[in-house]
């Protein structure tokens, strides 16, 4: 898999590239007429972007000006695909103008134009806007190219990771609130999502949502390159369509807001730049300064991944510092024309490559494109929806959202999530300089802490609220109910060091110590969600061995890794004899062993070799007709390892355990099976599938030498016809069985989310 950068994370995602597609590059040189087709029907592609980018900075107090601001985009586009294409360490790769930094650049400028003192004319807040913009680009280049001259890229990977993250989540919130200002013409903050249902809102904005919830889908099902152009096509088409049965003309569409312009018939571009320096409005540009320092930031850090990526899906080595280097002076070149930031793009190389692009001349001729509407495309601009436009833009920050909140989730441990999270709320609510300080200091400062703060324990459970999947008589269920509270389970997280273990060791000492509470009998950790343990919190764990011999109870372990189960028995933690540790490979089969020990000390009858009648008995109670119930029931005897029910065939039967013990067996798509639960005698299995009418969702095999009777479908269809009473009685059984059931998975299911 590739690595994704964060400039392209907010963008369709790229495409990974097997063994096979890179040798198929291999055996196919660069050829002219496949480079030109790819290079053309990217560029066009990324015209689209570069103008949704365009319209994220020159919307809302800007918006009249948006004509000019595609311009500046386009020549910037120009400029630095042609230096990237020409002078980049890989052929076929492409540059593009990125949403990072063009989103935090639009606060910034919106943040100048407000400060704009009264009786501002509209020539200088185009002038500030313009001078401002190439400024930026003319730092962050210079920035690119110190760090590529002086080889100093890898200082940037020092930034922590939940920093980075909380940047990427702030620029995808800086975009989707983009795309919601260029659809709804003024500006749009979290607090004021109410204006979104005002009267007229909603058919300005939903058109787009719906182009960027089709994307996101597409994306997801099928990894293709023309899924982007052909929604933004069709999109394009759809609006017509609805502009065409609607009856409303485009004169009328354009004025309520729905199309871009109307626009001068004139080039898309002149030297704004050089004509501006004379109107610009410098005090409000200098107290911007967080926005000359943080796009610069975020860019050398998404250009660097982006660099990586291309590496990684190529197979061939990148000069990193040398990309650096060319970045720098294309966005030097770019500050002279227009200054909005581009780079390396990883999604736009990749979809050039997928089509046939090979050499540089695929890049030059995504150059050409953008380089031949800038000079005759500005009639196609008065014809552009603005739904199509913003809809891009917010699947570019829905896009990175989802991968910054949801994919990270499952990388980051929740103390680094939380910075994440504590950067984006600053960033939405404040701005996007205040969440960079505010993570920085939320980082350092959770560093320090985290020894004495962090809580190792994830859950504390009872053997009452988290039991084993084995399905018991009920007898035995009411006793293990009732010894519940001897036994206390600690589900562990994170990575274990001196500080963390030590507290865990003063929790046990505390749970022993409470009079208030029965005696402990049973300790199980579970170290299934532990990420690592230090050497020197295992000595915790010896002296917590040794508590265990001193007070009586167990100490049971489950879900060790191969690492930490080592230096368990290297410590003496663990010992050959067993001694009052215990080992399990997870949870459930620990707590399984936790419950037999319990029944076994207990005086109660064993779950095996009772005869039919005194099965049917522990199930239906004393007081049932049995031998009318048992008259339609099958035997059967199993060896060991047979199967009484396949996953995947029909369910017509229930059955009853007699003796014996069966375990219920999830095969999964890798091959590889998991044990659901494990049922003896005096159990049903079977009856859900059956009142369902739902294939066997798992297979159902004998753990043991077992005797089961079957109640088959037509059995209790002629049970139900010749003795009404005993099938409504057997009923009224199954109805109390499974409410039994969920009761007890929504007890398990509280203690699991408290």
């Amino acid at each position: 898999m590739i690595v994704v950068s964060p400039g392209d994370q907010a963008k369709e995602p790229p495409v990974t590239q097997s063994t096979s597609s890179v040798r198929a590059a291999t055996r196919n040189p660069a050829s002219p007429g496949r480079d030109l087709l790819a290079g053309t029907t990217t560029g066009v592609v990324a015209i689209v972007r570069d103008l949704s980018l365009a319209s994220l900075i020159f919307s809302g107090l800007l918006g009249e000006y948006a004509f000019y601001g595609a311009g500046l985009a386009l020549a910037c586009a120009v400029v630095i695909r042609l230096a990237v294409a020409l002078w980049s360490s890989q052929p076929a790769v492409m540059a593009s103008l990125e949403d990072a930094p063009a989103a935090i650049f639009a606060v910034g400028a919106f943040a100048a134009v407000r400060a704009l003192p009264a009786g501002s004319t509209g020539a200088e807040m185009f002038a500030t806007v313009v001078v401002f913009a190439a400024l930026t680009a003319a730092i962050c280049g210079l920035f690119f190219l110190l760090l590529g001259t002086f080889r100093l890229g890898y200082l940037v990977r020092f930034v922590p990771y939940p920093v980075v993250g909380g940047f990427l989540a702030g620029v995808g919130y800086l975009v989707v609130a983009g795309s919601l200002r260029v659809m709804i013409g003024q500006p749009f903050r979290l607090v004021d999502a109410g204006v979104l249902f005002q009267s007229g809102m909603p058919e300005r904005w939903l058109g787009g949502a719906g182009i960027a919830v089709l994307l996101l889908v597409l994306t997801r099902i099928r990894k293709h390159y023309l899924i982007l152009p052909g929604v933004l096509v069709a999109g394009v088409i759809g609006f017509y369509a609805i502009l065409l049965l609607s009856g409303a003309s485009l004169d009328q569409a354009r004025q309520s807001g729905y199309v871009m312009g109307p626009f001068p018939a004139q080039p898309i571009w002149k030297p704004h730049l050089w004509h501006a320096l004379g109107q610009v409005r410098w005090e409000v540009i200098w107290p911007q300064a967080m926005t000359l320092v943080a796009v610069p930031l975020v860019s050398v850090m998404s250009l660097l991944l982006n660099a990586t990526g291309m590496e990684l899906a190529t197979r061939r080595d990148v000069d990193l510092n040398r990309e650096l280097r060319v970045a720098g002076l294309a966005n030097l070149l770019g500050a002279g024309v227009g200054g909005i930031v581009g780079y390396q793009s990883n999604s736009m190389s990749a979809m050039l490559r997928e089509m046939g692009g090979r050499g540089r001349l695929a890049g030059l001729a995504a150059a050409g494109v953008a380089g031949v509407f800038l000079l005759a495309g500005h009639v196609l601009l008065n014809y552009l929806p603005k739904a199509v436009l913003g809809g891009m833009l917010m699947y570019f920050g829905i896009t990175l959202l989802i991968r910054c909140l949801f994919t990270s989730r499952r990388q980051l441990p929740w103390g680094d999530y939380a910075v994440l999270l504590m950067i984006l709320l600053v960033v939405a609510l404040a701005g996007f300089a205040q969440g960079v300080g505010a993570g920085i200091f939320a980082a350092v400062l959770l560093f320090v802490v985290r020894s004495s703060r962090l809580n190792v324990v994830k859950r504390q459970l009872s053997g009452a609220q988290r039991r084993s999947n084995v399905d018991r008589p009920a007898e035995h269920r009411r006793e293990l109910e009732q010894a519940g509270d001897h036994v206390t389970i600690l589900q562990l997280a994170g990575y274990l060091f001196f500080g963390t273990s030590f507290q865990l060791l003063q929790q046990v000492r505390r749970r022993l110590e409470d009079a208030s509470r029965p005696r402990l009998h049973y300790l199980v950790l579970d170290f299934r969600l532990v990420s690592g343990i230090d050497s020197s919190a295992v000595f915790s764990f010896v002296r917590m061995r040794q508590m265990a011999e001193g007070a009586g109870f167990w100490l049971v372990c489950t879900g060790l890794g191969p690492l930490m189960l080592v230096r368990m028995r290297r410590t003496g933690v663990v010992e050959a004899g067993g001694g009052a540790v215990r080992v399990f490979r997870d949870l459930d089969h620990g707590i399984e062993w936790v419950e037999d020990s319990l029944l076994r000390s207990r005086p109660l009858p064993a779950p095996r070799s009772a005869s039919l009648r005194e099965a049917l008995g522990r199930i239906f109670g004393p007081q049932a007709d049995l031998d009318r119930l048992a008259k339609y029931l099958q035997r059967e005897e199993l060896a060991r390892g047979a199967v009484l029910m396949r996953q995947g065939e029909p369910s017509d039967d229930i059955c009853f355990i007699e003796s014996g013990r069966v375990t219920v067996k999830l095969a999964l798509d890798n091959g590889k099976t998991i044990r659901l639960r494990t049922m003896q005698a005096g159990t049903v299995v079977g009856e859900i599938g059956y009142y369902l009418g739902l294939p066997r969702t798992a297979s159902v095999v004998a753990a043991e030498p077992t005797v089961v009777h079957r109640l088959g479908g037509q059995a209790l269809d002629a049970m139900t016809r010749e003795d009404a009473a005993t099938a409504a009685a057997f009923h009224r059984y199954m109805a109390a069985l499974l409410a039994e059931r969920l009761t007890e998975a929504n007890r398990h299911l509280r203690a699991m989310t408290d």
